[in-house]
C-alpha cells in the first residue's frame, strides 16, 4: 500500500507540471513574431501574475504587441531592462481593449533606466480601470497613428493621448532612422498585471489530476487510521 500511496503522489506532482501555468507561471515569452496591431498581437495566455514579458524587435521599425490583462490598475506599471543584449532606445505604449491611446513612455524620467522606458504607477495618464489591455514595444521615435492622427503627444518621458489618440491605431510612421540594428532582446517587467486568458486543462490532464488526488486522499486516510 505504501508504494501505490507513493505513486499516487508521484501522479499528482507530474500532472501538476504537466498543465502549461505551472511551468512558467510570471513569463510570456513572445511567441513568432508579435504583431503590431491589436489584431496580431501576442495574446499572453498563463495563470496568475504576468510580471516578464521577453521578446526580440527583428529590425528597427518592428513593434511588438501584447494584449495583457491589468488587474490593479492602481499599481500597474510596465519598464524596459537594459543589458549589453537588449535594445538601448525603446519606448513603451499602453492601448485600451479598442486600440486608443491611453499613455506612452520615452526615456524612464526618473533617471534610473537611462534610455530604457518606463510606463510608471500612479501617473495622471494611467489605467483607470482593470481589463484587457494592449502593451506595444518598439524603438524610438516609431509612432502609432489612427485615422484621426499621432495618437501620443510628442515628448521624452511619459505622455498621454494625442489629437488621434481617441481612435483606435491602425498604423505605426516607422521612423527610425539612423538607429542601430543590434541589440535586438527586450524584457519587460510588469506590475499589477496578469495574463490576458487563463487556459483550460484538457479533460484527459483533469482526469489526470484527479485519479492522483484521489490517491493522495486515500493515502491520507489509511495513514490516520493506522
Amino acid at each position: 500500500m505504501k508504494n501505490i500511496s507513493r505513486i499516487a503522489l508521484m501522479l499528482a506532482c507530474f500532472t501538476m507540471l504537466a498543465v502549461p501555468a505551472f511551468a512558467d507561471p510570471f513569463t510570456w515569452t513572445e511567441a513568432g513574431s508579435a504583431g503590431n496591431l491589436p489584431g496580431t498581437a501576442n495574446i499572453t495566455t498563463g495563470a496568475g501574475p504576468l510580471q516578464m514579458i521577453l521578446g526580440n524587435l527583428l529590425d528597427v521599425t518592428e513593434v511588438d504587441m501584447f494584449q495583457i490583462m491589468i488587474s490593479d490598475f492602481l499599481n500597474f506599471s510596465a519598464r524596459t531592462l537594459g543589458g549589453v543584449l537588449d535594445v538601448n532606445d525603446p519606448q513603451l505604449f499602453l492601448f485600451d481593449a479598442l486600440g486608443r491611446a491611453v499613455y506612452m513612455n520615452d526615456d524612464d524620467e526618473s533617471g534610473f533606466s537611462g534610455s530604457q522606458s518606463m510606463l510608471p504607477t500612479g501617473s495622471v495618464f494611467g489605467p483607470t480601470a482593470a481589463g484587457l489591455y494592449y502593451l506595444a514595444i518598439g524603438w524610438f521615435d516609431n509612432e502609432p497613428f489612427s485615422a484621426a492622427g499621432r495618437m501620443f503627444e510628442d515628448g521624452i518621458g511619459t505622455n498621454g493621448p494625442g489629437i488621434g489618440g481617441a481612435s483606435a491605431i491602425t498604423s505605426w510612421n516607422n521612423d527610425a532612422i539612423g538607429r542601430p540594428d543590434l541589440p535586438t532582446a527586450y524584457s519587460i517587467q510588469l506590475t499589477g498585471a496578469s495574463f490576458a486568458v487563463t487556459p483550460v486543462p484538457e479533460p484527459s490532464t483533469l482526469v489526470l489530476l484527479g485519479s492522483g488526488l484521489t490517491g493522495v486522499i486515500i493515502w491520507r486516510r489509511r495513514s490516520r487510521k493506522g
